[in-house]
């Protein structure tokens, strides 16, 4: 088991991940007056459209949010973690957060990219983080940190640029480890019977693998561990 964290089998994931994350929002905006909260793309992304529903508008509102990773595409690209999200309604300018710090933005270069976002990491963020919502790959790669990559070495920096991907587009930006295991609340949400392998080698704590270097993680998923078919 991952250190001082919880492995969860739900049989309706998407909502306890909900809950659970907005939950942990709204414990931060308690005792801070705000929450810094990180979210990835794809499947992860869809539990942000659901805890919005929970999440009360004074609290969504006074949100610091930005992103474990994106890809350097720009925001109309199907590629684009934080264009899907608009495009998919699970963020909506309408209803918008004090501060959204974008990891890429179009036209701009991976370099000028990292160095906004740290600047901004420092002014908004406190070069910390309350909450985090990641996604797990079946390669076990979490945010833009891949197994095996030197970028799980980056011990200085909170944001990085990636110019070597194992997996199309090959330019992103991630942040790093020690930003990610500064969050109170981190929570991975690995659905599909396609991510058991990759949880199973986590929970052991294969040191290639990205979360077995993080503490106190909730890993939420429809699978039951342990019952292989």
């Amino acid at each position: 088991m991952v250190e001082g964290g919880a492995l969860i089998t739900s049989a309706h994931p998407l909502h306890d991940a909900a809950m659970r994350f907005a939950h942990a929002i709204e414990n931060a905006d308690r005792v801070r007056g705000k929450a810094r909260v990180a979210i990835s793309g794809g499947s992860a992304a869809s539990v942000v459209g659901e805890a919005r529903k929970l999440i009360p508008a004074n609290v969504w509102s006074r949100l610091c949010l930005t992103w474990a990773d994106e890809r350097c595409v720009p925001f109309a690209s199907a590629d684009s973690n934080r264009g899907t999200a608009y495009k998919e309604g699970w963020l909506d300018a309408n209803a918008a957060v004090a501060h959204e710090l974008p990891l890429f933005r179009d036209d701009e270069s991976p370099e000028s990219a990292c160095a906004r976002v740290t600047n901004n990491l420092n002014t908004f963020f406190d070069n910390a983080l309350d909450v985090v919502l990641l996604g797990l790959g079946e390669d076990g790669h979490i945010a833009s940190l891949f197994p095996g990559h030197p970028s799980l070495r980056e011990k200085a920096k909170l944001v990085v640029a990636i110019s070597d991907s194992p997996k199309p587009p090959p330019r992103r930006i991630t942040l790093t480890l020690p930003l990610i295991d500064s969050a109170a609340t981190k929570l991975v949400y690995a659905v599909g019977s396609g991510k058991r392998n990759a949880i199973e080698r986590s929970l052991s704590r294969e040191t290639i693998l990205p979360l077995s270097h993080l503490q106190h993680i909730d890993i939420i998923t429809d699978l039951a561990l342990g019952d292989r078919k």
